[in-house]
């Protein structure tokens, strides 16, 4: 009897350490698997927010772009009004010319000298 309680102790023992044993693999195996999935999930998140990245980046240099543009129309716009205002005033100042060289001949002569105690 005591001999076959020392064999139950011994079998339970062994299969206590079989257990165990094959319970550390079976978590090795776990963590190994969930590890590797983690890693997988880590890698796609970044892609995700990689792509996020992208896409937004494209959105804002399509913004800056059409700012780019409306700006330089802007400015061909004020240009194109400075250039019709100053050939406007080349013009107008063409005709002052021709209406004073009209004029020239029709000026009356200056006047007398001015009498004596005049301060000029």
């Amino acid at each position: 009897m005591a001999v076959s309680g020392a064999f139950a102790t011994v079998g339970a023992f062994i299969g206590y350490l079989l257990t165990a044993r094959f319970q550390r693999r079976q978590l090795a195996t776990e963590s190994e698997k969930n590890q590797t999935e983690g890693k997988l999930r880590v890698a796609e998140l970044q892609n995700t927010i990689i792509d996020q990245l992208q896409e937004e980046r494209n959105r804002m240099d399509a913004k800056i772009e059409t700012m780019r543009n409306e700006h330089s129309q802007q400015i061909m716009q004020m240009r194109e009004s400075f250039d019709r205002r100053l050939a406007e005033a080349v013009r107008n100042e063409q005709l002052a010319r021709e209406y004073v060289n009209i004029l020239l001949p029709h000026v009356p002569p200056p006047p007398p000298n001015p009498p004596e105690g005049y301060r000029l």
